[in-house]
């Protein structure tokens, strides 16, 4: 028989134009209908898990740690005071492949409202940044008051707005800060810090609001411990997904050798970004599995349907 013959055989055992009722067609058509509509679901769920992950890279890429950051050691000159940390950021600024820099002072602290207390990470940066940077002018969205106040160097805040929620605050509130400090005999012992809301902003996700609170970065060196501190500069580049950017992360690790070391992107987020890969790796494996049970159904349904029509495939080869 030929391979037309076979096809056009075949799809007369599917697509009957008349004849007897038959179990296996249905079957076959039942697995075929379930196998699309098993598979629908699927690829929408990874298709919006794409576009979810790609919105979170690109927000902690461009809000979090740059296509770089160079973390500066604390036993470095360079993190003395405000003028120093500015010039190691203007030294990593004239390095070939880097577009712009943002230095930056993070501490873990306590924030507390009125009635509610809530862990924090609070980012000292220049007042600049939420216009000079490109992300942080795209992403964040300010929900109430304005940056003016941040601006203006006093002890004013940017909250993000799930912390915002969770401690009841609004612009022109006030809020404290509990960090930790050394004592004269080594001791720790808790410092306090009353600061105002200038503005709340939202970068379009909880897990980032919840974690953020923006203070000037002159300010993060009158009130914060230099030994609880992590001093760091975020570093643009053109395109923070080229081989160029190491490359650009060897050149600033040559000039500031001895004062820190500079990251990737990738390098600094690599369990996050582990996590993001199996998740898609895991709704893969899954739509394969569906296929595999659906590819089973069929096959037996196809054996089922020979074997109903096995008179007419023995005339049809004897002839």
């Amino acid at each position: 028989m030929k391979l037309r013959a076979s096809f056009l055989f075949a799809k007369r055992l599917i697509f009957p134009l008349a004849g007897k009722k038959s179990s296996a067609r249905k079957s076959v058509l039942g697995a075929i209908i379930c196998i699309a509509i098993s598979v629908v679901p699927l690829v929408a769920v990874l298709a919006v898990s794409d576009s979810m992950i790609d919105g979170m890279t690109d927000r902690i890429i461009g809000l979090s740690t740059g296509a770089l950051q160079a973390r500066l050691y604390r036993s470095s000159k360079s993190v003395s005071s405000v003028e120093a940390l500015y010039e190691a950021a203007d030294e990593i600024r004239s390095v070939d492949g880097v577009v712009n820099v943002f230095p930056e002072v993070g501490i873990d602290a306590l924030a507390a409202g009125s009635s509610y207390r809530t862990g924090v990470r609070v980012r000292a940066v220049e007042p600049a940044v939420f216009l000079e940077n490109e992300a942080f002018s795209r992403y964040f969205t300010i929900c109430a008051g304005s940056l003016d106040g941040f601006a203006s160097g006093k002890r004013c805040a940017v909250v993000g707005e799930k912390t915002a929620e969770t401690l009841s605050l609004k612009p022109g509130n006030t809020f404290r800060l509990i960090t930790t400090k050394s004592g004269a005999n080594g001791m720790i012992v808790p410092k306090m810090t009353v600061f105002t809301v200038s503005a709340v902003v939202s970068s379009g996700y909880q897990e980032l609001d919840a974690l953020w609170v923006f203070v000037p970065v002159d300010t993060a060196f009158s009130f914060a411990s230099k030994d609880n501190a992590s001093f760091s500069v975020m570093i643009e580049t053109e395109n923070p997904f080229s081989q160029e950017i190491y490359r650009t992360r060897r050149l600033v690790n040559d000039r500031i050798r001895g004062k820190g070391v500079a990251y990737t992107w990738s390098e600094l987020n690599a369990s996050q970004f582990e996590n993001f890969s199996s998740t898609k790796i895991l709704l893969v494996f899954v739509m394969m599995l569906i296929v595999l049970v659906a590819a089973v159904n069929i096959s037996s349904a196809l054996v089922m349907l020979v074997m109903e029509r096995r008179r007419e495939i023995a005339i049809l080869k004897s002839t």
